[in-house]
């Protein structure tokens, strides 16, 4: 089944600690774990996700099928 909404309700703010980490990190690792219950909440908060797109780290993401 595809993904076709997906939000949170009520929004949260990022802890600012793990966004300083996450712009001085040389790498960055999500997972591994379910999609639904280990990555996309992590991503659903904004300033996370876009803290981790404006990093220069590598990124991996690790999934279990």
């Amino acid at each position: 089944m595809a993904i076709t909404d997906v939000y949170l309700k009520p929004k949260a703010k990022a802890n600012p600690e793990a966004l300083q980490a996450i712009a001085k990190a040389d790498l960055i690792v999500l997972g591994p774990g379910d999609l639904y219950t280990s990555l996309l909440p992590n991503l659903l908060i904004r300033d996370v996700s876009q803290a981790i797109s404006a990093s220069k780290a590598k990124k991996y993401i690790l999934s279990i099928l």
